[in-house]
Parts: C-alpha cells; structure tokens; sequence
C-alpha cells in the first residue's frame, strides 16, 4: 500500500495498514506461544496428536503443490489456534513465496483436532518442499517434508506388499 506523500490516507488505507500491523502483533503472539510450547514435554506429545489429526490434509496440500514447480528449499509455516474443545478457532498462514501460496490454498481442517492440554493452545508447522535437513539443531516446532513423508508412506506400502510375496513364494 503506497499513498502520495502530498495527500493524507483515506479511512480504508488506515484501515488496511491497522489490519496488516494487527495481523503481525498476532503472528509474533502465536508464534511465540507456539514454540514455548513446543519446548515443553506436553507440547510436543500434543503436537504429535494433532500432526496425526492433520497429517492426511496437510500431505494432500503439500501433495498438490507438485515438488518440481517450486524451488526445493521452499517452506511454509502454519499456526493453529487450538480451543479447549479441540475446534481450531484460527488459522495464520502467511504465504511467502509460491510453494506457501499454493499449499495454503489446498488446506482442508478438520472439525476438529485432539483436545490440547490447556486452552487456547497454539501449534506451528513447518512444511517443507524438499528434504528435512538433519544437520541443524533441533527446531522448536513440528516439521513435516514431503520426501520423508513419501518414504514412510512407501515403507508401509511395500512392507505388507513383501511379506504377501513371501507367503505366494511359500504356497507354491
């Protein structure tokens, strides 16, 4: 949002500059909250509950987002606000680049997540494009990568699919 330095801003772009500087405030509150969370015993046993809850919408979205049109480095955070019942009152995703926009689009929530350890509870997900990389320290939120998701979803697949040709090779 640009305003001519001669003329004052109308009442809608103060708004709009109001909401985007709220929006930030409540970004930095989240995501705070979220990894001082994270950090503690309950918070990552929660966070494993509720990436199991969401896992199969957030491996679509990011399914969706096809790997090779993006740079394989790309991510994109996501903070949910998890309510005592377990419905997600909020959802702050801010779209930095275009792996973000696009799996921002493509998330489905469900009604709702396991019920968090107090209330309101606050979880970040980092999504990435490309490979988890295991050298860095550990981070204080929850990752999920595509190519790791796609070996543990071949490791189940093909697991059950080896020990059925074994049983063939057995019976013939």
């Amino acid at each position: 949002m640009f305003v001519n330095a001669q003329q004052s801003p109308s009442d809608d772009d103060r708004d709009q500059l109001a909401k985007v500087m709220q929006d930030k405030a409540d970004r930095k509150i989240m995501l705070g909250g979220a990894q001082r969370r994270y950090k503690t015993a309950a918070g990552r046993a929660y966070a494993k509950k509720f990436i199991k809850a969401l896992r199969p919408s957030l491996l679509a979205a990011m399914l969706a987002c096809d790997r090779s049109r993006f740079k394989s480095d790309a991510s994109h955070d996501i903070i949910f606000v998890v309510a005592a019942s377990g419905k997600i009152e909020r959802v702050l995703q801010r779209a930095e680049n275009p792996y973000g926009e696009c799996v921002g689009s493509h998330v489905a929530l469900p009604e709702t997540a396991p019920k968090p350890p107090s209330s309101p509870w606050f979880v970040q997900i980092h999504l990435l494009n490309g490979p988890r990389d295991t050298g860095r320290p550990e981070q204080p939120y929850a990752i999920l990568s595509l190519p790791s998701e796609r070996q543990r979803l071949t490791n189940r697949c093909s697991q059950p699919l080896a020990i059925a040709r074994r049983k063939l090779m057995v019976e013939r």
